[in-house]
């Protein structure tokens, strides 16, 4: 009979660390899986973007302007317009990187000087007129202006750029 209730008691052992096991899989597998999904879904979706530290709107202290004044640009009349011709006046400002983006925009002045009249010329009032077109014939200016500055480098140094492109002047003048 020892043998027995040993043999009972064993098994009730078993029975409750199978019970016990069944449970705690029962409860820590969901826990688990709710847990990562928390960690790896839900937190980043709720959590506030990093502010990352970002100097490309900042302008630094060894930048130089380089302006180009007094220059115009036909403006074309639509046949609907019943007004007068127009000339567009304007003067653009470059910020320049560097003192040697600086020498290098002066250097080549006129090659500058024929992408900012080239983006301006031959547009309507309406475009002239439109803010959206202002800041997109500036972002242009920039972007074409960088590329030129790759092209007239002999050896090229990424830190000659143009920062940024302004306008100082901008007249539409009705004739």
């Amino acid at each position: 009979m020892a043998e027995e209730e040993k043999a009972e008691q064993a098994q009730a052992k078993v029975g409750i660390v199978k019970k016990l096991v069944t449970v705690g899989l029962i409860v820590l597998v969901p826990a688990i899986a709710g847990l990562g999904t928390f960690m790896f879904v839900l937190r980043p979706m709720f959590a506030e973007p990093e502010t990352v530290e970002n100097d490309s709107g900042k302008i630094p202290p060894t930048t130089v302007m380089v302006d180009f004044k007094g220059l115009r640009a036909s403006v074309l009349v639509e046949e609907s317009e019943l007004s007068s011709p127009a000339l567009l006046q304007y003067s653009v400002a470059l910020a320049c990187a560097n003192q040697k983006t600086a020498l290098l925009v002066e250097s080549w002045n006129q090659m500058f000087v024929a992408i900012l009249v080239e983006l301006h010329d031959s547009r309507t009032k309406a475009e002239l007129n439109d803010p959206v077109v202002k800041e997109s014939i500036l972002r242009q200016a920039k972007q074409e202006a960088n590329a030129l500055l790759k092209r007239v480098q002999e050896k090229e140094d990424p830190t000659v750029e143009i920062i940024e492109v302004m306008y100082t002047e901008y007249t539409v003048i009705e004739l």
